[in-house]
């Protein structure tokens, strides 16, 4: 099972995150911090893969929220989101709209107020 680990602190490594989780999962999992440059600033978080799932689990209810050099973590089950698993029909951009599920009307109409 993919786990994420979010919140961690600037300075850990893979390394880090691997003690971190070795009371519960032992060698049992693989883990990955990744950082990403955004506009305001850099993003860090963490992945790990544990199997078997129960193992994923105990270590989810046990480290979500810890306290972990100085950030409390955030760790729950990663769920992978690409354009075709989204909630939208897969071909939402190209149908046409109906006129009842226009917007237009719903918005501001004769009955709005302040």
């Amino acid at each position: 099972m993919n786990v994420y680990i979010g919140n961690i602190p600037d300075d850990v490594v893979d390394y880090d995150l691997r003690r971190l989780f070795k009371p519960v999962v032992g060698a049992a999992g693989s883990f990955k911090v990744v950082e990403k440059r955004l506009n305001d600033g850099i993003y860090r978080y963490g992945f790990a893969d544990i199997e078997p799932q129960k193992l994923a689990l105990e270590a989810i209810g046990k480290f979500n929220g810890t306290e972990f050099r100085g950030r409390r973590l955030i760790v729950r089950e990663f769920l992978h989101r690409s354009y075709s698993n989204e909630r939208r029909a897969i071909d939402w951009r190209q149908k046409p709209w109906h006129k009842d599920e226009r917007r237009d009307n719903e918005r501001r109409g004769s009955g709005y107020s302040l």
